[in-house]
């Protein structure tokens, strides 16, 4: 079993009870996902089947590379059709789709900025024929534009979400935006632009190696900002979510206070363990466990 390097906490304790009861029962929580990457995928029609059998109820699917024609794979031909079967087939929800190419490309350079506008567009309508309701837009990369609300790389940004924007209203899709930039410049971000179809995807583990204080920031946005939330092994090293340093019952309160009750989608850092089914099984089970405490125990009189 794999076991974390600090002393357990009584919450930390309970937390551990809670998951060795959990690896008794396979059947997964309902909103429960994991973003294809955890099986080193990108845009694998494959990847709905291996989510089905690591237990996880739905799957968010990387929208893939360009090719020389500039057409993404996950808008090649007969892609969309067989995502959509595959789900059917495997009972598998796909509840979003991420752009992670656009981390490639910076807004503030005009070539750069036309190929994520490409990317970006081409995502949205797949996400439409996909019928799912949320993009994952990262700027991570090349593509950070930092802290400061002033400078050139921020207003290329909000330039280039101003442009993504009428498309993803017009197809219905939400954009999350995600990225290492902390809560104030974000919240700039929404202001300006303030548009019903931007929100904030949220990544537990990306913002905690920030320095930011998740808890008090998934408190600030809530259900009504955060479009879908990534859990993520912090300070794991062997990339199972709550074996590391993250407060679990620090953001288990803070999701109840807020009453996020939406897709919880697992993404693996980076780390040098493999990634494969039995990962994947790995951290379905621990975050069974942790979705687990969100529910007020009941207990029977004897």
């Amino acid at each position: 079993m794999l076991r974390t390097s600090t002393a357990l906490s009584f919450s930390s304790l309970l937390w551990s009870l809670i998951f060795l009861a959990s690896m008794a029962s396979a059947t997964p929580l309902p909103k429960v996902g994991i973003m294809e990457t955890a099986f080193g995928n990108r845009a694998q029609v494959e990847s709905v089947e291996l989510a089905k059998q690591a237990g996880y109820a739905g799957v968010q699917i990387h929208t893939g590379f360009l090719d020389d024609k500039g057409v993404l794979d996950i808008a090649q031909p007969g892609r969309i059709e067989a995502f959509k079967e595959a789900s059917e087939t495997h009972g598998v929800e796909i509840v979003s789709l991420c752009a992670g190419l656009m981390n490639r490309y910076a807004a503030w350079k005009p070539d750069s900025r036309e190929k994520a506008i490409s990317v970006g567009t081409q995502s949205i309508l797949a996400c439409k024929a996909l019928d799912v309701p949320i993009l994952l837009v990262p700027f991570f990369s090349r593509a950070e534009f930092g802290n400061d609300p002033e400078s050139p790389k921020f207003e290329a940004v909000l330039s280039m979400l101003a442009e993504l924007l009428p498309i993803a209203e017009a197809n219905e899709v939400i954009l999350a935006v995600e990225g290492p930039s902390k809560q104030p410049i974000i919240d700039v971000m929404l202001q300006t632009l303030d548009h019903p179809n931007l929100k904030v995807y949220y990544d537990t583990g990306n913002m905690l190696d920030q320095g930011e204080d998740v808890y008090s920031v998934i408190r600030h946005w809530g259900p009504e900002k955060i479009a879908q939330i990534h859990l993520k092994p912090f300070q794991s090293p062997q990339g199972v979510f709550g074996e590391g340093t993250t407060d679990l019952a620090g953001l288990a309160a803070a999701l109840r206070e807020t009453g996020y009750d939406r897709w919880f989608v697992f993404e693996a850092g980076n780390g040098t363990y493999e990634k494969n089914l039995e990962f994947a099984t790995a951290n379905r089970l621990a975050m069974q466990a942790f979705l687990t405490t969100l529910q007020p125990v009941q207990c029977e009189l004897p």
